[in-house]
Protein backbone atom coordinates (compact mmCIF):
# COMPACT_ATOMS: atom_id res chain seq x y z
CA UNK A 1 0.00 0.00 0.00
CA UNK A 2 1.62 3.52 -1.10
CA UNK A 3 0.71 6.32 1.51
CA UNK A 4 0.66 10.32 0.46
CA UNK A 5 0.50 12.78 3.24
CA UNK A 6 0.28 16.29 1.55
CA UNK A 7 0.32 19.46 3.88
CA UNK A 8 -0.90 17.60 6.78
CA UNK A 9 -1.32 19.78 10.26
CA UNK A 10 -2.43 18.56 13.62
CA UNK A 11 -3.73 20.85 16.58
CA UNK A 12 -4.45 20.21 20.06
CA UNK A 13 -6.30 23.73 20.52
CA UNK A 14 -3.78 26.24 20.19
CA UNK A 15 -0.83 23.67 19.92
CA UNK A 16 0.17 23.15 16.97
CA UNK A 17 1.73 19.86 17.24
CA UNK A 18 2.75 18.62 13.38
CA UNK A 19 2.97 21.68 11.11
CA UNK A 20 2.41 20.83 7.30
CA UNK A 21 4.14 17.80 6.72
CA UNK A 22 4.66 16.27 3.22
CA UNK A 23 5.34 12.63 3.09
CA UNK A 24 5.18 9.99 0.99
CA UNK A 25 5.75 5.76 1.57
CA UNK A 26 5.95 3.58 -1.25
CA UNK A 27 4.30 0.37 -1.17
CA UNK A 28 6.34 -2.16 0.58
CA UNK A 29 8.36 1.19 2.17
CA UNK A 30 9.60 1.05 6.03
CA UNK A 31 9.93 4.66 6.89
CA UNK A 32 11.04 6.01 10.21
CA UNK A 33 9.78 9.24 11.74
CA UNK A 34 12.79 10.20 14.10
CA UNK A 35 12.90 13.00 16.48
CA UNK A 36 13.79 15.04 20.25
CA UNK A 37 10.85 14.53 22.68
CA UNK A 38 7.52 16.79 21.45
CA UNK A 39 8.54 16.59 17.88
CA UNK A 40 5.58 15.84 16.52
CA UNK A 41 5.83 11.93 15.77
CA UNK A 42 2.84 10.11 17.14
CA UNK A 43 0.34 12.73 16.37
CA UNK A 44 1.78 12.23 12.64
CA UNK A 45 1.18 8.54 13.21
CA UNK A 46 -2.43 9.11 14.63
CA UNK A 47 -2.88 11.58 12.00
CA UNK A 48 -2.25 8.69 9.58
CA UNK A 49 -4.30 6.29 10.97
CA UNK A 50 -7.68 8.42 11.12
CA UNK A 51 -7.60 8.61 15.29
CA UNK A 52 -7.47 12.50 15.65
CA UNK A 53 -8.30 15.33 13.45
CA UNK A 54 -6.07 16.98 10.96
CA UNK A 55 -5.77 19.45 8.15
CA UNK A 56 -4.41 18.63 5.00
CA UNK A 57 -4.53 15.53 2.85
CA UNK A 58 -3.97 11.87 3.64
CA UNK A 59 -4.20 8.77 0.81
CA UNK A 60 -3.75 5.11 0.40
CA UNK A 61 -2.88 4.09 -2.89
CA UNK A 62 -4.44 7.60 -4.22
CA UNK A 63 -7.59 7.43 -2.05
CA UNK A 64 -8.46 9.88 0.60
CA UNK A 65 -8.76 8.44 3.68
CA UNK A 66 -11.78 10.38 4.40
CA UNK A 67 -13.44 8.65 2.00
CA UNK A 68 -12.47 4.99 2.54
CA UNK A 69 -15.51 2.75 4.25
CA UNK A 70 -14.67 2.06 7.99
CA UNK A 71 -14.38 -1.47 7.57
CA UNK A 72 -11.82 -1.23 4.91
CA UNK A 73 -9.88 1.31 6.32
CA UNK A 74 -9.75 -0.90 9.49
CA UNK A 75 -8.67 -3.75 7.28
CA UNK A 76 -5.64 -1.41 6.20
CA UNK A 77 -3.89 -0.40 9.20
CA UNK A 78 -2.40 -1.83 12.11
CA UNK A 79 -1.43 0.24 15.01
CA UNK A 80 0.93 -0.17 18.30
CA UNK A 81 0.52 2.61 20.40
CA UNK A 82 2.76 3.89 22.69
CA UNK A 83 0.70 3.69 25.17
CA UNK A 84 -1.84 0.99 24.65
CA UNK A 85 -4.67 0.20 27.20
CA UNK A 86 -5.19 -3.74 28.02
CA UNK A 87 -7.72 -5.81 29.49
CA UNK A 88 -6.04 -7.40 32.53
CA UNK A 89 -7.92 -10.89 33.16
CA UNK A 90 -7.98 -11.66 29.14
CA UNK A 91 -5.28 -14.27 28.17
CA UNK A 92 -3.07 -13.20 25.61
CA UNK A 93 -3.94 -15.86 22.90
CA UNK A 94 -7.54 -13.95 23.32
CA UNK A 95 -6.12 -10.08 22.78
CA UNK A 96 -4.25 -11.36 20.23
CA UNK A 97 -7.22 -12.72 18.34
CA UNK A 98 -8.90 -9.27 18.43
CA UNK A 99 -6.11 -8.33 15.78
CA UNK A 100 -8.35 -10.58 13.85
CA UNK A 101 -12.02 -8.43 14.37
CA UNK A 102 -11.79 -6.95 11.18
CA UNK A 103 -11.93 -10.06 9.11
CA UNK A 104 -15.02 -11.50 10.96
CA UNK A 105 -18.71 -10.93 10.22
CA UNK A 106 -20.60 -8.48 12.51
CA UNK A 107 -22.20 -11.90 14.21
CA UNK A 108 -19.62 -13.97 13.18
CA UNK A 109 -17.14 -16.10 15.61
CA UNK A 110 -13.14 -17.07 15.32
CA UNK A 111 -12.58 -19.62 12.53
CA UNK A 112 -9.62 -22.22 12.62
CA UNK A 113 -7.88 -19.82 9.97
CA UNK A 114 -7.91 -16.71 12.47
CA UNK A 115 -6.66 -18.94 15.12
CA UNK A 116 -4.21 -20.44 13.30
CA UNK A 117 -2.88 -16.94 12.40
CA UNK A 118 -3.16 -15.84 15.52
CA UNK A 119 -1.00 -19.19 17.09
CA UNK A 120 1.81 -18.37 14.23
CA UNK A 121 2.79 -15.19 15.24
CA UNK A 122 2.36 -15.76 18.91
CA UNK A 123 4.81 -18.35 18.12
CA UNK A 124 6.95 -16.33 16.01
CA UNK A 125 7.06 -13.20 19.07
CA UNK A 126 7.90 -16.03 21.18
CA UNK A 127 5.49 -15.91 23.49
CA UNK A 128 3.72 -19.58 23.13
CA UNK A 129 4.73 -19.99 27.20
CA UNK A 130 2.38 -16.55 28.05
CA UNK A 131 -0.63 -17.89 25.59
CA UNK A 132 -3.10 -18.91 28.54
CA UNK A 133 -1.91 -16.08 31.04
CA UNK A 134 -3.73 -13.00 31.39
CA UNK A 135 -2.34 -9.67 30.22
CA UNK A 136 -1.98 -8.24 34.03
CA UNK A 137 0.32 -11.00 34.96
CA UNK A 138 3.10 -10.16 32.36
CA UNK A 139 5.88 -8.01 32.61
CA UNK A 140 6.64 -4.66 30.31
CA UNK A 141 8.20 -5.99 27.47
CA UNK A 142 5.86 -9.43 27.57
CA UNK A 143 2.96 -7.08 26.96
CA UNK A 144 4.44 -5.32 24.48
CA UNK A 145 4.98 -7.82 22.02
CA UNK A 146 1.52 -9.27 22.98
CA UNK A 147 0.37 -5.75 21.36
CA UNK A 148 3.06 -6.34 18.51
CA UNK A 149 1.51 -9.76 17.95
CA UNK A 150 -2.22 -8.15 17.84
CA UNK A 151 -1.05 -6.05 14.95
CA UNK A 152 0.67 -8.13 13.45
CA UNK A 153 -2.53 -10.54 13.36
CA UNK A 154 -4.40 -7.93 11.66
CA UNK A 155 -2.82 -8.50 8.31
CA UNK A 156 -3.25 -4.97 7.54
CA UNK A 157 -1.15 -3.54 4.69
CA UNK A 158 0.04 -0.93 6.55
CA UNK A 159 1.88 -1.51 9.59
CA UNK A 160 2.39 2.15 12.35
CA UNK A 161 4.58 1.76 15.18
CA UNK A 162 5.03 4.06 18.03
CA UNK A 163 8.25 3.29 19.62
CA UNK A 164 7.53 -0.68 19.36
CA UNK A 165 10.70 -1.38 21.47
CA UNK A 166 10.49 0.88 24.09
CA UNK A 167 9.47 -1.76 26.59
CA UNK A 168 11.71 -4.45 25.83
CA UNK A 169 15.62 -5.42 26.29
CA UNK A 170 17.96 -5.55 23.24
CA UNK A 171 16.87 -9.29 21.87
CA UNK A 172 13.34 -9.12 21.88
CA UNK A 173 13.21 -5.65 20.45
CA UNK A 174 15.56 -7.27 17.22
CA UNK A 175 13.51 -10.30 17.15
CA UNK A 176 9.86 -8.06 16.81
CA UNK A 177 12.11 -5.67 14.31
CA UNK A 178 13.49 -8.67 12.19
CA UNK A 179 9.54 -10.28 11.92
CA UNK A 180 8.14 -6.57 10.86
CA UNK A 181 11.01 -7.09 8.07
CA UNK A 182 10.36 -10.34 7.23
CA UNK A 183 6.78 -9.43 7.10
CA UNK A 184 7.81 -6.42 4.67
CA UNK A 185 9.26 -9.46 2.30
CA UNK A 186 6.48 -12.14 2.61
CA UNK A 187 3.39 -9.79 1.77
CA UNK A 188 4.80 -6.13 0.67
CA UNK A 189 3.85 -4.74 4.39
CA UNK A 190 4.60 -0.84 4.33
CA UNK A 191 5.85 0.42 7.69
CA UNK A 192 5.49 3.49 9.52
CA UNK A 193 7.91 3.60 12.58
CA UNK A 194 8.15 6.51 15.43
CA UNK A 195 11.29 5.29 17.20
CA UNK A 196 13.75 7.28 19.88
CA UNK A 197 16.67 4.58 19.35
CA UNK A 198 18.42 5.88 16.08
CA UNK A 199 20.33 3.22 15.24
CA UNK A 200 17.55 0.57 15.49
CA UNK A 201 15.86 3.13 13.14
CA UNK A 202 18.77 3.37 10.26
CA UNK A 203 19.41 -0.49 10.22
CA UNK A 204 15.86 -1.29 9.65
CA UNK A 205 14.10 1.99 8.08
CA UNK A 206 14.27 2.06 4.13
CA UNK A 207 13.74 6.24 4.79
CA UNK A 208 13.62 8.70 7.32
CA UNK A 209 12.14 11.43 8.08
CA UNK A 210 13.14 14.10 11.37
CA UNK A 211 11.12 16.28 13.05
CA UNK A 212 11.11 19.14 15.62
CA UNK A 213 8.44 21.27 16.87
CA UNK A 214 6.07 19.75 14.22
CA UNK A 215 8.06 20.25 11.41
CA UNK A 216 9.18 18.24 9.14
CA UNK A 217 13.48 19.21 8.72
CA UNK A 218 15.15 16.41 6.54
CA UNK A 219 14.02 13.30 5.23
CA UNK A 220 15.93 11.21 2.56
CA UNK A 221 18.11 7.82 3.24
CA UNK A 222 19.05 7.07 6.77
CA UNK A 223 22.60 8.18 5.53
CA UNK A 224 21.99 11.49 4.48
CA UNK A 225 19.44 11.92 7.47
CA UNK A 226 21.89 10.43 10.06
CA UNK A 227 24.42 12.96 9.62
CA UNK A 228 26.13 14.28 13.24
CA UNK A 229 25.99 17.92 12.34
CA UNK A 230 21.91 17.30 11.64
CA UNK A 231 21.45 15.46 14.72
CA UNK A 232 23.50 17.52 17.09
CA UNK A 233 22.07 20.73 15.87
CA UNK A 234 18.46 19.20 16.44
CA UNK A 235 18.81 16.95 19.36
CA UNK A 236 21.26 19.59 21.06
CA UNK A 237 24.45 16.98 22.27
CA UNK A 238 27.07 15.38 20.55
CA UNK A 239 26.70 12.04 18.62
CA UNK A 240 28.93 9.75 16.58
CA UNK A 241 27.81 7.89 13.33
CA UNK A 242 29.99 4.87 12.91
CA UNK A 243 29.75 2.37 10.62
CA UNK A 244 28.55 -0.75 11.80
CA UNK A 245 30.94 -3.17 10.02
CA UNK A 246 27.69 -4.65 8.38
CA UNK A 247 27.14 -1.93 5.76
CA UNK A 248 24.96 0.13 7.95
CA UNK A 249 25.60 2.95 10.89
CA UNK A 250 24.98 3.13 14.72
CA UNK A 251 24.53 6.31 16.59
CA UNK A 252 26.53 7.05 19.19
CA UNK A 253 26.30 9.54 22.13
CA UNK A 254 29.38 11.37 22.95
CA UNK A 255 30.20 12.31 26.58
CA UNK A 256 30.65 15.68 26.97
CA UNK A 257 33.86 16.71 28.44
CA UNK A 258 33.85 15.74 31.85
CA UNK A 259 34.26 18.44 35.19
CA UNK A 260 35.22 15.60 37.79
CA UNK A 261 38.71 16.14 39.23
CA UNK A 262 41.46 13.35 38.74
CA UNK A 263 42.00 10.78 41.05
CA UNK A 264 44.12 11.60 43.91
CA UNK A 265 43.65 15.09 43.78
CA UNK A 266 43.46 17.10 46.29
CA UNK A 267 40.60 19.14 46.89
CA UNK A 268 40.84 20.41 50.29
Amino acid sequence: MRIDVDGLSVSYGDHLAVDHVDLAIPSGGWLGLIGPNGSGKSSLLRAICGLVDFEGEVRFDGQPIATREKKKLARSIAVVPQRPVLPPQMSVTEYVLLGRTPHISFFGTESAHDRTVAGDVIDRLELAAFAGRPLGSLSGGEAQRAVLARAIAQQAPLLLLDEPTAALDIGHGQLVLELVDELRDERGLSVVSAMHDLTLAGQFADRLALLSSGRLLASGSVREVLSERTLARHYGTELSVVEDGAGGVAVLPRRRASKRRPAGEDTA
